[in-house]
Order: C-alpha cells, then sequence, then structure tokens
C-alpha cells in the first residue's frame, strides 16, 4: 500500500477503528474532541466529503496518512504496513480494564517522541527536556489490543504509565527514587506528574536533591525505608492538597518529626502540576 491508496481510506472509519466517536455533525463536517488533545469542546474536524482533517486547537490538519503517524507516533512506512495488514484495528491510548500482568505483553520502552504523548505533557505545562531526561514512551499489548503512554519507572522496574486517558502501573507497584551523590536533602511527590512539574516552580529546590516518587499514598512505608538508608538532613513533602495528601504527611511526620509540608505552596491547587498549569493560563490571560 503507498500514500495515495491509504489517503483514500476514510477518516472517519480510521478513527471509528481506533475508538474514536464524533461528537456532533452537521452535513459532512463531524467534530471531535481531539484525539491528540486534552478539550471538554471538541475543534478536531473530519470533512467527509473531502477525507480531510484539521485540529483547530494546534492548526494543524491533511490527509489520513498525517493523521495516523502523528496519532501513533508511527513513521510513514511503519504506519503503511500497518494499514496494509489490518493491523491499525487493534491500536488504541485509550482507557483499558485492569488486567493481571501475566496478560500484559510489553513490546518495546523507546525515547520519548510521540506527538501524541508529547502534546499531552505540553498541555499538563510540563517540561519535554525534563520529562525526556525520566520518562520513556512504552508500548504494550493486553488481549491482542496494542496501547502506547509515557512510562515512568519505579524501583521494582516496573512502570508507572499515563496518556490523557488513563494512568496505571505495568508490573510491581513501587516508589520511584531519584539518588543525587552528596545530597542531604529529600522531597517527596505523590506522583510523577508533580515530580515533573517542580522543574518549572522556582519556589522548589531541585538542584542537589534526592527525589522519592511514590506514585500511591499508599507506599508511604517504603519511602520512610529509604528515607532511613538516605539519611538527609532535610525533608520535604509535595503531597495533593486532599486528605489522602494531609493523611500520608501525617503518617510520614510521625518517624520524621522535621518533615515540612509544602503543600502551602499550592494552596490554592490542588497539587504542583495543577499549580504550575493555572500559572501558565494566567501568564496567557486565561481562566481557569
Amino acid at each position: 500500500m503507498n500514500c495515495d491508496e491509504a489517503n483514500n481510506i476514510s477518516i472517519l472509519g480510521f478513527l471509528n477503528s481506533l475508538g474514536f466517536q464524533p461528537v456532533r455533525a452537521s452535513g459532512n463536517s463531524y467534530w471531535y474532541l481531539s484525539p491528540m488533545r486534552n478539550e471538554k469542546t471538541p475543534s478536531f474536524k473530519v470533512d467527509a466529503k473531502l477525507n480531510r482533517w484539521y485540529d483547530h486547537g494546534t492548526s494543524n490538519g491533511g490527509k489520513l496518512v498525517d493523521l495516523g503517524t502523528k496519532l501513533l507516533g508511527l513513521e510513514v512506512s511503519e504506519f503503511l504496513s500497518k494499514l496494509s495488514q489490518n493491523d491499525l484495528k487493534s491500536f488504541s491510548f485509550q482507557k483499558h480494564e485492569v488486567v493481571d500482568d501475566s496478560k500484559i505483553e510489553i513490546r518495546k520502552v523507546k525515547a520519548l517522541e510521540n506527538k501524541a504523548l508529547t502534546s499531552y505533557l505540553e498541555e499538563r505545562s510540563v517540561s519535554l527536556s525534563v520529562a525526556k531526561e525520566f520518562c520513556k514512551e512504552i508500548y504494550y499489548k493486553i488481549n491482542d489490543k496494542n496501547y502506547f503512554a509515557i512510562s515512568f519507572e519505579n524501583d521494582s522496574k516496573g512502570f508507572e504509565i499515563r496518556n490523557r486517558y488513563f494512568k496505571a502501573c505495568l508490573g510491581s507497584k513501587d516508589i520511584s527514587t531519584i539518588v543525587n551523590k552528596g545530597s542531604e536533602k529529600v522531597i517527596l511527590f505523590e506522583g510523577f506528574m508533580d515530580f515533573l512539574s517542580a522543574f518549572k516552580q522556582p519556589s522548589i529546590t531541585v538542584i542537589q536533591s534526592h527525589f522519592i516518587v511514590l506514585n500511591s499514598v499508599n507506599q508511604v512505608e517504603k519511602a520512610k525505608a529509604r528515607i532511613q538508608e538516605l539519611n538527609p538532613t532535610s525533608i520535604e513533602a509535595y503531597f495533593d492538597n486532599d486528605d489522602a495528601g494531609r493523611r500520608c504527611f501525617e503518617d510520614l511526620k510521625k518517624d520524621y518529626p522535621l518533615s515540612k509540608d509544602r503543600s502551602n505552596l499550592y494552596k490554592d491547587s490542588k497539587d504542583v502540576n495543577e499549580m504550575i498549569s493555572r500559572k501558565k493560563s494566567i501568564d496567557y490571560g486565561l481562566s481557569m
């Protein structure tokens, strides 16, 4: 199959095969919530007559091959090969059910570059250079259906995964520790999106610090054991501004009374990432 043949395939049918349905239709115009961005108002348009797509949120558009390569993060040749083999009907990065690890097949883990994933990080106001340092993109299969997501490795070699549709863990659940030799300070976060966001917040001193990402408030005991190994003189916690986050900090403080709760820095936001996103919206004159 060549590009001309591929571009004659219905974009509506292609999107349907990946699980995307239009929110509304008028004549030949079909409007979707963008499959490449997080939005509440549909701005992704498909002209069924011309068989063209256009994303008003990013001012990008084109034919089916343009869409397929962007959406799935594939080279043109790889996309055409899968398309000719009818192998794309099982390809998705949408929500899936939680399944037993034995049913998960990790296909590959590679450098973070997939446009669908990097666009999501940009929407969350995360620095791509930071994300590429600590994260990868992961491709995996569940029950013969393929998925991909951002991955952040934990201390048990499991993967915390995230895209705009869901978050989950592949493999064993554990904390993630980033050790900086010579540091006497430990900074803790609930999730890796907050950890990545911290590098854009001047009030959080990330230079020469150890980092512990809990990946779940249920992992606080493991975090305490790791703190004991690191033996820091300073401990700062940037947990969520909710009941679970506050309980987690109180639990931490029982064993480490000198721990400092830094959630007051984002008292009007749920977490560090939301604070960064809110600041970006204000900077651009947008309302949250």
